[in-house]
């Protein structure tokens, strides 16, 4: 039999698995489990597996690594949601999302989705919504592209064989692809060789343990031939990588310190309930995944560890392995500095806005990148000795221009929105300004106080101090910026 295991490499999975994982205990003082498995990106060679902690005593006994059935949570993200979204040309790196609810229940008010931080930040471009799993943004994108072809992808071409849409069950749908909440689930192997779509440039590599079986005369008993397909553009997979290596740099996996030897990138998951934790990270030469629940589900306490896990086993093994230490950059992107508000080119009010200079880089396939210039920031006076917009009676020594947003959001209740106070609105159908100078001056004039954020420094409040009875909204004009005047 000729093997696709590395012995070193299983070597120190299972040494790292009996002697030295550390996992959560249950009131009950029982172990959490966790399973682990590493795959040569190029070949989809198992190179190395833990099925369980602690020693293996017995034949057939459960392998959370390749029978266990769980839900992936946010790991399933960038194979149904952002990739398909890619390759279709929904989205491109700049693209931005209102993160705020997608759905309210008419009866009760409640909201839908929610957020693993709790926290709603408003226009949300495609990099930080990866790196930080921003749960509204999947869902919208998602939308966009229909679960329909996010669901075939993910199971024809990323080969996700466990989704179903049937009478036992439909993973056809916002919950089961934006969030992976699935019915069944799927076992890490299969997620984890799903990921060398973005490890090998677009092609995915089905995994396998052995190359071939042959008897002592040398006859082939059995043979896994080479299944490979190409799945993405090697552009699309390049990108989707950049943005993978958000979550290692500055999202929800920056714990991770084997960035500082060689490129990371990958993808943290939770599950409903918080009963599983996942992590599948990749570097150039391998995709490594872990998972961690209780063999039977219930909550983790603490943060997840998979992400320790798969630094601590990573760490061993890819000093020796890992010969090339940078992923690959096709000649085909272009790097573009855009503004993150509106994903388009920077304009003078974008610079002028109170929270700095809203410039980022981005990844772009050549001559897809943005070429028009910002829309959503705009210039308006404002007072700086008093604070507040001005209404046109601020005096001209104490007022400057800023660059404020143009977003439009009306809720059934009021919701925290973090970018609410550099919202700017003008609706000449109202008359009535707003004086609190804890709310927004448009704040009266929608519903759900959807611009209100209740912050220390509400930058979109009235100038009260210039404030006159007879103040309309008529002032209330904001000069767009024409770069053609520049």
């Amino acid at each position: 039999m000729f093997m696709g295991m590395d012995e070193e490499i299983q070597k120190k999975v299972e040494d790292y698995y009996q002697n030295a994982i550390r996992v959560p205990h249950n009131q009950n003082g029982e172990s959490a489990q966790s399973a682990l498995i590493v795959i040569d990106s190029q070949t989809g060679d198992i190179l190395g597996v833990a099925g369980a902690i602690g020693e293996k005593k017995g034949n057939r006994l459960q392998n959370f690594a390749t029978q266990t059935l769980r839900p992936p949570g946010s790991t399933i993200k960038p194979l149904s949601v952002y990739a398909p979204a890619l390759e279709k040309g929904t989205i491109n790196w700049a693209s931005v999302y209102d993160d705020v609810p997608v759905e309210f229940d008419s009866k009760n008010g409640a909201f839908w989705p929610h957020n693993a931080t709790g926290v709603y930040r408003g226009l949300t471009n495609i990099p930080y919504a990866v790196a930080h799993s921003t749960n509204t943004v999947s869902v919208r994108v998602l939308q966009e592209i229909g679960t329909e072809y996010s669901y075939r992808f993910a199971k024809e071409r990323f080969h996700l064989e466990h989704l179903i849409s049937n009478e036992r069950g439909n993973d056809c749908d916002l919950a089961a692809l934006a969030l992976g909440q699935l019915n069944y689930g799927v076992t890490l192997r299969e997620l984890t060789a799903a990921y060398s779509v973005f490890a090998d440039g677009g092609v995915y590599h089905p995994y396998h343990s052995y190359y071939r079986v042959v008897d002592r005369e040398g006859k082939i008993i059995l043979a896994n031939p080479d299944r490979s397909e190409r799945v993405l553009s090697q552009s699309n997979a390049a990108i989707m990588t950049k943005l993978l290596e958000g979550v290692v740099d500055y999202g929800t996996s920056s714990s991770i310190t084997l960035d500082k030897l060689v490129d990371c990138a990958g993808k943290t998951g939770t599950s409903h309930n918080d009963f599983d934790r996942w992590f599948v990270g990749y570097t150039p030469s391998m995709i490594c995944g872990v998972w961690c629940g209780y063999e039977y589900p219930e909550p983790l306490e603490g943060k997840n560890i998979c992400s320790t896990i798969w630094n601590n086993v990573m760490a061993q093994i890819v000093s020796d392995k890992d010969q090339n230490k940078h992923f690959e950059l096709p000649s085909s992107l272009v790097r573009v500095t855009y503004c993150k508000d509106s994903g388009k080119l920077l304009c003078e009010a974008c610079e002028k806005d109170p929270r700095g200079n809203r410039a980022e880089i981005g990844y772009f396939v050549r001559g897809e990148e943005p070429t028009e210039f910002c829309d959503c920031h705009i210039l308006c006076a404002y007072d700086t000795e008093h604070g507040g917009v001005s209404h046109g009676n601020c005096p001209q020594e104490s007022t400057k221009e800023i660059g404020l947003i143009r977003v439009e959001r009306s809720f059934p209740r009021q919701i925290l929105v973090l970018d609410a106070q550099y919202v700017y609105r003008t609706d000449p159908l109202q008359t009535e300004i707003n004086p609190d100078p804890k709310s927004a001056y448009f704040s009266k004039v929608i519903r759900g106080n959807a611009g209100v954020s209740h912050t220390y420094k509400q930058y979109n409040r009235s100038c009260t101090a210039h404030l006159e009875p007879e103040d309309s909204w008529d002032y209330l004009r904001p000069r767009l910026w024409d770069p053609l005047e520049e």
